[in-house]
């Protein structure tokens, strides 16, 4: 039997003020943040996951993601922008 120990991560642990919980809780739960999952109560991420989110966002000509790249979500800067 293969045994593996995976490092996981909290959401409160990998937010900040450029990221807060609330985001990454709403990205987890739309799916966006690709690997976290909810162990109990809490949403969690392994650490492998998390560096590849990051480093996607990394690549991006934005460097984040817009509320534009979120289906059916309005971009509050770019109002109407889902009607063109």
């Amino acid at each position: 039997m293969t045994s593996s120990i995976h490092s996981l991560l909290t959401l409160k642990e990998i937010s900040s003020k450029a990221c807060p919980e609330t985001s990454l809780r709403r990205w987890a739960k739309e799916g966006i943040l690709v690997g976290a999952f909810k162990l109990g109560r809490k949403w969690v991420i392994k650490v492998e996951d998390w560096n590849k989110f990051v480093d996607s966002q990394c690549n991006t000509e934005e460097g984040f993601i817009l509320p534009s790249d979120i289906k059916g979500v309005e971009d509050p800067f770019n109002k109407g922008a889902l009607d063109e």
